[in-house]
């Protein structure tokens, strides 16, 4: 089942806008969309989650450091940012929230997607091998100086 361009866009838009508002009390604007793996910003932070189904794919999470703090203090209740388990415990929960977002809104098509486990790690240490043909759809965010990016990659089979 084909799913459309901007069927994907708007999900991604959709689960950020809502997620990072509820839980993080943060109104994003969205600053542009790019199919492609083109990131206009640097990042801190990536969170990464599978899925498979009627199609496969993966779903990443990026974002800057002061959102990342921002999460600890608020959606976690910790104080000391030198808390790297919590730190990446508490990623990989919101990860698993804009993915989980994001494909619950891609189902209501009548899609089956199955969702894995997230993954964190330092934007530095992240690398992203995709297969040839596959499409991506990149969103990025702002909130005051703060970024967050959101990319959709669906597989060619």
């Amino acid at each position: 089942m084909k799913i459309s361009e901007e069927r994907i866009f708007e999900a991604i838009n959709n689960a950020c806008k809502d997620v990072f508002e509820k839980y993080l009390f943060m109104d994003l604007s969205e600053e542009s969309r790019v199919k492609g793996l083109t990131l206009e910003n640097e990042y801190y932070w990536v969170g990464k989650i599978s899925f498979e189904g009627d199609c496969r794919g993966i779903v990443l999470l990026y974002c800057s450091e002061d959102i990342v703090n921002n999460m600890l203090n608020d959606f976690l209740g910790v104080e000391d940012e030198d808390e790297g388990l919590e730190i990446e415990d508490g990623f990989n929960e919101l990860t698993n929230i804009v993915a989980g977002n994001i494909l619950t809104d891609l189902s209501k098509g009548g899609l089956v997607l199955k969702q894995g486990l997230p993954e964190t790690t330092g934007f530095k240490d992240f690398n992203l091998v995709i297969d040839p043909g596959s499409s991506t759809y990149t969103t990025e965010f702002s909130f005051d100086e703060n970024r967050v990016a959101v990319q959709v990659i669906l597989y060619s089979n």
